[in-house]
C-alpha cells in the first residue's frame, strides 16, 4: 500500500494525479485544517521520493536533519529556521511514499 500525505493543497493535487497512474491500493491522507502553501507547480513530487525543503546557510556545519511529511512539514520548517538563527543547523526533508 503506498501512502501519501501531501504538505498543502497544490501538492495534494499532483498527489492525486500521481496516485491514479499507480497500480497499488493508495491511501492519500488530508488535513481537516487549512495549511499555508509551500510549493508550486513547479515543485517536483515524485511518490517515494524525498524533497529537501531547508538547507542551512552555506558554509555552516550540519548538527542534525529534520524529518516531516504532511500538514507538519510547515510547522517542522518554522522551528528549523528558528534553530538556525540560534546556531544550530538543519537540513528538512519531506517523505511521500
Amino acid at each position: 500500500m503506498v501512502v501519501i500525505s501531501p504538505c498543502d493543497s497544490i501538492e495534494a493535487r499532483k498527489a492525486t494525479l500521481e496516485a491514479a497512474k499507480t497500480d497499488q491500493p493508495t491511501y492519500i491522507r488530508l488535513a481537516r485544517e487549512k495549511s499555508p502553501v509551500m510549493t508550486t507547480e513547479g515543485t517536483p513530487f515524485e511518490i517515494g521520493k524525498a524533497q529537501i525543503v531547508f538547507r542551512p546557510t552555506e558554509g555552516k556545519k550540519l548538527d542534525a536533519a529534520i524529518i516531516a511529511t504532511g500538514a507538519l512539514l510547515y510547522k517542522a520548517l518554522r522551528v528549523a529556521k528558528d534553530l538556525e538563527t540560534k546556531g544550530s543547523m538543519f537540513r528538512h526533508e519531506s517523505f511521500n511514499h
